[in-house]
């Protein structure tokens, strides 16, 4: 197993110019609006406007003006909703106005208000109401408030704090439970319902900013004056009460206003609180006095770097470029090392590269270089394999492997003889990283061919191990362990060779002629010869006597005298091979057995 490493150059290049500063306005929509940060901008100054509530004769209270600056980073998202100004009543001058929407600036990541404006409390025209019933009108209007507390009226549960939303306004009049303004929607809960009165139509609060409230122009009508009251949105509700008079709703913001009341016939009627406001940035401004709709304009407060990164995301060992130049007079240099326009080999893991100029005009810029490791990639141990037998590669440390010489992972296969190197290459899917390992695979094929020069025989398989062996005993010839064997009697002979683990069996080769064989066989004579039930060997003395078919099996053994019979009836008629050794020499006779 040997490991070797790839790396990969890209070619990609990813183009970035944050240009000149700029600014964008947000208007009243309704719905959510999202602001990105552009490549390169770090600062920004962030305006937001709240809505003014809603009155047809004297006009709302007035919305928040909150300014501020704050740090951000290229690609950070905000979510932004701008206030609608409350509803006011324009066909009945009895008729109750909506709390003013409040204006927001929210990371969108983690859900937290950056900077809130209030919208401005709700009011209304009684003044045909208040003169036939000899009643005071009270033309008091309440404006949005600077601070994250909503604005509080006489009488009810007074206005949200800590991003809540505002409580519904109250009456002790002789219709209990008619008169009261729903609270405006904070930034975390919704504004309370004003009361329902005796028929029942309710005067709803303001939507929450986390509960999707849309804005302070949502209303609900009752019976008797089928008009929008101003329920709904970041805006309180506006009153829907029996007669729909005089119920202003509270203004909504991060947190919202309390609704209207009325108290009593000295007091008379109040009209819905403003909501609260927020400013966590830096060089604050605020302020009341916005009218209509509100606004957000969003100010990027530095020059983008024109800036080029050849890849945020490679693999270890990959190389990576980093450029950055200002659109002004201004001299940029990175962090960490590099240098602008030459490529480096980032560590692994995640690093963040900022560049920044020498004019204080430009923005600085930071770009985040993932480097994902490489896969420890394993072929496996070399394998050593005979001829005949089948070989499985199989990779590991990554998800795929890709194999070269035609081998599929996990597949046997047979190779060629000799030792050859695999080469794998594993790859993880997830980062597309990837890195090779190798593998031998010694297949052994051996030679198992006799060469006979004269007398001798030669194997023909060079470096290996050798046992000669007699073929017609199967035996191993005493100390014939050489890679040549000259035999001493005639007969046929073998080479066991073993290499690499690997052995193998030559053919038999015949040995003829030589000397000894011709004594010895004078020494022992076989008759009948062919034989049929027996035959004998005549000589002197005592012998061993061993016979094998053309095989080399054994097919019967024994011990005799000279001169004694030996039954063969029950050998398979064929021709044999008798091997008789005697005290003083040892031979081997042909015998037909008929």
């Amino acid at each position: 197993m040997k490991h070797t490493y790839k790396t990969l150059l890209l070619g990609l290049t990813l183009l970035t110019s944050a240009g000149v500063s700029a600014q964008t306005t947000f208007s009243y929509t309704g719905a959510l609006q999202t602001y990105t940060v552009p490549a390169g901008v770090s600062s920004i100054e962030i305006e937001v406007h709240g809505a003014q509530g809603g009155d047809a004769a004297n006009g709302g209270g007035l919305g928040a003006i909150m300014i501020g600056t704050f740090a951000v980073t290229p690609g950070q998202v905000l979510d932004l909703l701008v206030g609608g100004q409350g509803v006011i009543n324009v066909s009945s001058s009895n008729g109750g106005g909506s709390g003013g929407g409040g204006s927001f600036v929210v990371d969108q990541a983690t859900v937290t208000a950056m900077i809130v404006a209030g919208g401005g409390g709700g009011g209304c025209d009684g003044t045909s109401f208040e003169s036939s019933y000899s009643q005071p009108y009270n033309a008091t209007i309440t404006d949005a408030q600077l601070g994250t507390s909503g604005a509080t009226t006489t009488g009810g549960a007074g206005g949200g704090t800590a991003g809540n939303g505002g409580g519904a306004g109250f009456t002790d009049c002789c219709l209990t439970g008619n008169i009261g303004g729903s609270g405006g929607g904070g930034f975390l809960t919704d504004g309370t319902n004003g009361s329902t009165g005796v028929w029942g139509y309710p005067s709803n609060g303001g939507k929450a900013f986390v509960n999707g409230g849309a804005g302070g122009i949502n209303g609900s009508a009752d019976s008797f004056y089928p008009i929008p009251t101003g329920s709904g949105g970041f805006g309180g509700g506006g009153g829907s009460a029996m007669d729909n008079a005089f119920r202003a709703g509270g203004g909504g913001g991060y947190s919202g206003g309390q609704g209207a009341a009325y108290v009593n016939t000295a007091t008379g009627y109040i009209w819905g609180g403003g909501g609260g406001s927020l400013n966590t940035g830096t060089a604050q401004t605020n302020s009341i006095g916005h009218t209509g709709d509100g606004e957000i304009t969003i100010t990027e407060l530095c020059m983008g770097l024109v800036t080029s990164v050849s890849a945020t995301d490679v693999c270890e060992g990959e190389t990576v470029t980093l450029s950055a130049s200002s659109t002004g007079t201004g001299t940029v240099t990175w962090d960490g090392g590099v240098v602008d326009g030459v490529p480096f080999t980032p560590p692994v893991g995640t690093t963040t590269y900022t560049a920044t100029s020498d004019d204080p005009a430009d923005c600085g810029f930071s770009v985040d270089i993932t480097v994902n490791a490489l896969p420890i990639v394993d072929a496996g141990t070399d394998v050593d394999a005979c001829e005949g037998e089948t070989v499985t590669l199989t990779g590991g440390g990554a998800d795929t492997y890709v194999w070269d010489g035609g081998v599929t992972d996990g597949v046997p296969f047979t190779p060629a003889g000799g030792t050859t190197t695999f080469t794998v290459t594993g790859t993880v899917t997830a980062t597309g990283c990837e890195n090779t390992d190798v593998v031998d695979v010694n297949y052994t094929m051996v030679d198992e061919g006799v060469t006979v020069t004269g007398g001798t025989l030669s194997s023909d398989q060079a470096g290996a191990t050798y046992q000669w062996i007699d073929c017609s005993t199967s035996a191993a010839m005493p100390g014939e362990t050489n890679q040549d064997f000259t035999p001493t009697q005639n007969g046929d002979y073998a080479v066991i060779v073993t290499i690499n683990g690997c052995s193998d069996t030559s053919a038999c080769e015949n040995i003829g002629g030589i000397g000894f064989n011709e004594q010895a066989s004078a020494v022992w004579k076989l008759y009948p010869n062919p034989a049929n039930t027996g035959f004998t060997i005549a000589g002197k003395g005592m012998f061993d006597f061993v016979i094998v078919n053309l095989g080399g099996q054994k097919i019967l053994a024994g011990k005799k005298s000279s001169g004694e019979k030996i039954d063969v009836s029950m050998i398979a008629p064929g021709v044999y091979f008798v091997q008789v050794t005697g005290e003083f020499a040892t031979s081997v006779h042909k015998v037909i057995i008929q």
